[in-house]
């Protein structure tokens, strides 16, 4: 016979799962944050987030050409007077001007030293790094948490 002091072993696991809630032990539910688990929309989802990612690596390197050029253009290195070089130069400055005015807005302005190519990569980068977690989760059916 059982005493009366003694609790059911369902009603333990009841108390100690709350305990470990309230403790912050309970484990994370893995869910998915994109539910169709067809392989089909995932291979879609993936081949968007790669062209994304794609498109980011252009951006950078775009980047990367322009601030070298500017460098260039400073140091005298390059004559700006060269055809071929001012019109590159004048194509990467139709591409970027549109990504870097809003951040001018917002920064301060430090004189001849323009930050806003430096804030743009590193905006790049940690969208390629939510892209990167995106795609492991929806590769993965959400067992990659974001």
């Amino acid at each position: 016979m059982r005493c009366c002091s003694r609790s059911s072993p369902s009603r333990a696991r009841a108390r100690s799962s709350t305990a470990e809630a309230s403790r912050g032990l309970a484990r994370r539910a893995i869910v998915p944050i994109w539910r169709g688990n067809t392989p089909t929309r995932r291979a879609g989802l993936l081949t968007i987030i790669q062209i994304l990612q794609v498109l980011l690596d252009l951006a950078w390197w775009i980047i990367i050409i322009q601030a070298v050029l500017s460098w260039l253009f400073a140091f005298n290195v390059i004559n700006t007077g060269n055809e071929f070089v001012r019109s590159i130069w004048q194509g990467l400055q139709v591409v970027t001007e549109p990504i870097y005015r809003p951040i001018r807005r917002i920064l301060p302005d430090f004189g001849a030293l323009d930050v806003s190519p430096i804030v743009v990569l590193v905006l790049i980068a940690i969208i390629d790094i939510v892209l990167n977690r995106l795609a492991a989760n929806i590769a993965t059916g959400g067992a990659v948490p974001l």
